[in-house]
Parts: C-alpha cells; sequence; structure tokens
C-alpha cells in the first residue's frame, strides 16, 4: 500500500474503477452543489460543497479517518 504525504495527486477514471474493483478503502467526495449532487453523483460518494465556507469542516466530518484516501471529484 502507499504511504500518503499528503500530497495531492491527480488519478484517471480508470484508475478510481481498478481501485474499487479491488476493494481499495477510499472515500468518495463529490464537491459540488448538493442540488447537482442528488441528481447525479458516483456510488457510495459524499457530498461537500467546494462554495460553502464550510467546505474543509465537510470534508474533516466526512473523512474522520485518516488513513483512508481520499477522492474529490
Amino acid at each position: 500500500m502507499e504511504e500518503s504525504s499528503g500530497e495531492v495527486r491527480w488519478i484517471e477514471p480508470a484508475q478510481l474503477r481498478d481501485w474499487q474493483s479491488q476493494g481499495r478503502s477510499i472515500i468518495l467526495i463529490d464537491t459540488l452543489p448538493k442540488e447537482v449532487f442528488e441528481k447525479r453523483s458516483l456510488p457510495g460518494a459524499c457530498n461537500a460543497c467546494v462554495y460553502e465556507v464550510t467546505f474543509p469542516q465537510q470534508v474533516e466530518a466526512i473523512a474522520a479517518d485518516k488513513e483512508t484516501e481520499i477522492i474529490l471529484y
């Protein structure tokens, strides 16, 4: 397993599909407004709107487990 250094990395959709099919532990966070999230989102994703002032706190609440990789999209 890769060690997390707190860095931001880009991944391709195919890599995300691979990780999901392998059962890799990840947290998916959709960063669009709630209205958009409710209409379409990836299975298993949570919502934290990047346009809201409380975005950092929303992400922190969703991703309380600091060991799990977080995917923002």
